[in-house]
């Protein structure tokens, strides 16, 4: 199995780095669309363009959203080519990753 090239860690409580191991900038080839579910359901979306990163570099970036009171809430961001290149074409997703942001059960 290969290693990851592109990588996306939380930091902190709302910050999260992208790593990009691969020969490509991602000046304006790629965008990070995002989806906030809560409960498995997809409550809001939205994109971070341009992901700004040169090869072998890392963008870092901030995602503050407000959150339901009750329920599993989690974020999706996936990274996806913007343009038509000799990687994917346009639209491709080449990497995802999830994350809890917030589990509160339904009081009894």
């Amino acid at each position: 199995m290969s290693e990851n090239r592109i990588s996306i860690t939380r930091t902190g409580e709302n910050t999260f780095l992208l790593e990009n191991r691969t020969e490509y900038h991602f000046r304006d080839r790629f965008f990070l669309a995002w989806f906030l579910e809560c409960d498995g359901i997809v409550i809001d979306k939205g994109e971070i363009a341009p992901v700004r990163a040169a090869a072998g570099g890392e963008f870092a970036f901030t995602f503050t959203h407000e959150l339901p009171e009750e329920g599993v809430s989690s974020l999706l961001l996936s990274v996806v080519t913007a343009v038509d290149s000799e990687i994917a074409p346009r639209d491709r997703e080449v990497y995802c990753a999830q994350f809890i942001l917030k589990d509160v059960p339904p009081p009894f």
